[in-house]
């Protein structure tokens, strides 16, 4: 049997199918730049800073004006052809897990025309701005800068996302951003509960769903039934409560809504493995 999602937890919170890791970040700076075809194996992002940046990415011929910034994805085989003077930063970004070893997942829907990878200015200003905070940081040396690094190339890949249309993502990236949108909404209602807890019908109101569609979509989407991910996130909010105060453990059930502390109890055994009472920090 399937684990129950837990989509609250904070690992969760990202909802991207693979993990988002800084690999480099390059200044080209010269008055050619030619760089014979070959095959990209991960997100290049070409910030334009000067010149005109030309080139071929998957056989089609592009150019990009300092200001604009040019998306090269996994999988697409580019070729540098900058005769006169350019000068441009690359951000390169790993998608993981990839399909295969020493690729990124897929970000792009197949067959996206290359003046859609151009990103006009408010993305390439927004990308920008993440750069310079990058190659400020790489000058310092602690235990915690990869963990910057990464953090850094997450917003650089949101600010891509929100510049490229839906149309042109991966179905397997729109897919899973809709289905962390609709945990975290359903999440917000379980946390915004009345004391006496939330009815299915409750939870189809908040959500603006029919009942039957609502425990469907649960299904489709997050595994389980709306009672069962409401259940393990009263469970969640049950051990933080135990390890955090010092309040009885019947004073805990009312305050999650379990009129009966001997259900409360048993459900909480079922899920953590141990009697609340034993679960204490």
């Amino acid at each position: 049997m399937a684990a129950e999602p837990d989509f609250w937890r904070p690992e969760a919170a990202a909802g991207f199918p693979f993990h988002v890791a800084f690999e480099c970040l390059r200044l080209r700076d010269g008055r050619r730049h030619r760089i014979a075809p070959h095959l990209h194996p991960h997100v290049e992002l070409l910030l334009i800073e000067r010149g005109r940046y030309r080139g071929l990415v998957a056989g089609e011929a592009v150019e990009v004006v300092p200001g604009q910034a040019l998306l090269v994805a996994p999988g697409d085989l580019h070729e540098d052809r900058c005769d006169a003077p350019v000068r441009f930063r690359c951000l390169t970004l790993r998608l993981l897990p990839g399909e295969r070893p020493g690729r990124s997942a897929p970000l792009l829907a197949d067959a996206v025309p290359v003046p859609a990878r151009v990103l006009d200015a408010a993305a390439a200003a927004g990308l920008a701005a993440i750069a310079e905070r990058i190659a400020a940081a790489r000058g310092r040396d602690d235990a915690y800068l990869p963990f910057e690094l990464d953090a850094l190339a997450f917003q650089a890949l949101c600010v891509l996302l929100r510049a490229l249309p839906p149309a042109l993502l991966h179905p397997r990236l729109v897919g899973q951003a809709a289905r962390h949108r609709f945990a975290r909404e359903l999440e917000a209602l379980f946390a915004g509960a009345p004391d006496g807890g939330l009815s299915l019908a409750d939870l189809a109101r908040g959500m603006g769903l029919a009942p039957r569609t609502l425990t469907a979509r649960c299904a489709a989407e997050l595994g389980a039934s709306p009672a069962r991910l409401y259940a393990r996130f009263r469970m969640e909010r049950a051990r933080q409560l135990l390890r955090d105060s010092a309040a009885p453990v019947a004073a805990v059930a009312v305050a999650l809504g379990y009129a009966n502390p001997f259900h409360f109890s048993t459900v909480y055994k079922r899920v953590h493995g141990v009697p609340p009472g034993q679960d204490r920090g």
